[in-house]
């Protein structure tokens, strides 16, 4: 399963929150976006770590106010360039875990995760 979501955040030092959107679900059998009501809100914290001698690493906290029940998940995230964060996430839903990346486009992140 992939998941893609829609996030705005504002940052404060190397802390950071925000808020966002899940608008696509893809899994072996189906394709889903999400329009206007049918859309799950996330809320969004974290904290970028900086490595003189290294890639800088970002953590997101994230919680999700599902249809069926609140999650949440820790997105760990190392630095690859400006525009793009690639990393692993563990969440509280079926123990899934898998890996994540971060895109900048349009002054917004997208974030997708795969399970796997």
């Amino acid at each position: 399963m992939k998941l893609t979501y829609i996030i705005l955040l504002a940052q404060q030092g190397d802390t950071f929150y925000g808020t966002g959107e899940k608008v696509k679900e893809v899994t072996l059998q189906s394709e889903r976006m999400y329009e206007g009501k049918n859309r799950t809100q996330i809320t969004v914290n974290g904290h970028i770590t900086k490595r003189y001698f290294g890639k800088d690493s970002v953590i997101f906290h994230v919680e999700e106010a599902g249809q069926q029940r609140k999650s949440s998940a820790v997105y760990s995230f190392t630095i690859s360039n400006s525009d793009s964060l690639i990393g692993s996430f563990i969440s509280t839903v079926a123990a899934s875990e898998g890996t994540a990346k971060c895109q900048r486009g349009n002054s917004k992140y997208y974030f997708s995760g795969k399970v796997g």
